[in-house]
């Protein structure tokens, strides 16, 4: 448990980190791919609201 909070702490730091998503992660498992898709897909909406709803 230590070692995760540590290891957010320094993400955080060092600016990895989208809203509460961590976003510097290797692809390597399904569920990694999982988070990876889903982070995109936050971005494009964000993206979208921003540019179209004024």
């Amino acid at each position: 448990m230590a070692i995760k909070i540590i290891s957010t702490s320094v993400l955080i730091k060092i600016g990895n980190v989208y809203g509460i998503r961590m976003i510097d992660l290797s692809v390597s498992k399904d569920k990694l791919l999982n988070i990876a898709i889903g982070i995109l897909f936050d971005i494009d909406r964000l993206i979208k609201k921003l540019l179209f709803d004024f």
